[in-house]
């Protein structure tokens, strides 16, 4: 198992440091997920009498979300970054309080897997499983924002219409939104630049928007669509660079639907002569991995939009590097997720980490 230094909470100021977690225990955790699962699920059926009554599927929901507690708790003590399961608790906590649900069910989920692991691991090994099931208490239960660490500014400066961006693209007011972009144009910004400095940060801030209920699936849609419509224009008429005889294989990791991030990197290795393949969304990795065998590319490009997709991205990067000895790849990730928790890269095992087209070209595309 890949494992970092270092503890969490040495950077942004009040989170604890979490207990050195050896090996053994992490594995006692994996091969007890199903047993736990069972036991949570049980126990919650007791507890809430609509689970106990709710159909098949809502249960096999309910299963499926504890699974996901285990993998962050698992990929939590296995990097010694708490950021990891905060970020996490946090995203799961927002989206059940932004529709309605108590979060009450999702305290009730944690205390129940302490409970499990306490009886099968001896007090000193059960120190930092408790260290971090703790700390995702205290989130959903509201720690104070002064205590949480604080995100690193990894993003690049916004342009100063990114608010007024993000009303127009929520509109579908396409007029309005081409008016910004000659302005930007005006200003001298390039395609990269656009898209970076104003279209990304405006999208994230409707992705903010959605997770807190505030505006709907469909609106969410409609401007990822006219961004999608919009930056593919301005991607024509572009300037490109002459070919370098360098190829870049981007794709996002099965989960992960969210690709136009992804598609600005891809059009920003194809602007600085790179030939690229570009897979797109909800890739599965036995796809990805015949794709990289035929292909050959000299650089593979990984997206993770959601903390909850980021076992899925390991996964996917180990199996590159175990079936490509000599002729590897660089791996090279990506994705808000990534962004979320200062050095994940390094456990995901990827060789290099960009938080944005911008720095990425900067690095690789000479």
């Amino acid at each position: 198992m890949v494992r970092m230094s270092g503890a969490s909470g040495t950077d942004g100021g009040g989170a604890r440091a979490l207990p050195v977690t050896p090996d053994w225990v992490i594995r006692v955790i994996e091969t007890s997920a199903d047993q736990a699962v069972v036991f949570v699920t049980e126990q919650l059926s007791h507890k809430d009498e609509a689970l106990a009554a709710s159909d098949p599927l809502s249960r096999i929901k309910a299963r499926r979300a504890i699974y996901e507690h285990l993998d962050f708790l698992i990929a939590t003590l296995a990097t010694d970054e708490l950021q990891l399961f905060e970020a996490y608790i946090a995203w799961v906590a927002d989206v059940m309080s932004a529709r309605g649900l108590a979060t009450e069910t999702l305290s009730t989920s944690l205390r129940l897997l302490m409970a499990f692991f306490e009886r099968r691991l001896d007090p000193v090994a059960f120190a930092p499983v408790s260290a971090v099931l703790s700390w995702g208490l205290a989130v959903v239960e509201g720690l104070p924002t002064g205590q949480r660490p604080a995100p690193s500014p990894l993003m690049p400066s916004p342009l100063p219409y990114v608010e007024q961006l993000t009303r127009t693209l929520i509109e579908g007011d396409i007029g309005l939104t081409r008016a910004l972009i000659k302005r930007a144009q005006f200003e001298g910004s390039s395609y990269l630049h656009i898209a970076t400095r104003l279209f990304q940060p405006s999208l994230y801030d409707v992705g903010r928007l959605w997770q807190e209920n505030k505006i709907s699936v469909a609106q969410e849609h409609l401007a990822s669509t006219l961004t999608q419509t919009l930056l593919s224009q301005l991607f024509i008429r572009a300037d490109f660079a002459i070919a370098n005889g360098r190829k870049a294989l981007l794709a996002c990791v099965a989960g992960n639907t969210h690709a136009l991030g992804l598609r600005i990197v891809s059009d920003a290795f194809e602007l600085s002569g790179w030939t690229v393949q570009f897979l797109g969304a909800d890739v599965p990795g036995d796809a990805l991995l015949l794709q990289v065998d035929s292909w050959r590319p000299d650089v593979v490009c990984l997206s993770a939009a959601f903390v909850q997709q980021l076992p899925e991205l390991r996964r996917v990067i180990t199996e590159i590097r175990g079936t490509f000895l000599t002729h590897r790849p660089t791996i090279i990730v990506g994705g808000l997720a990534t962004n979320e928790v200062k050095n994940i890269w390094r456990w995901l095992g990827a060789d290099e980490w960009f938080p944005d087209a911008e720095k990425a070209i900067a690095a690789t595309g000479h």
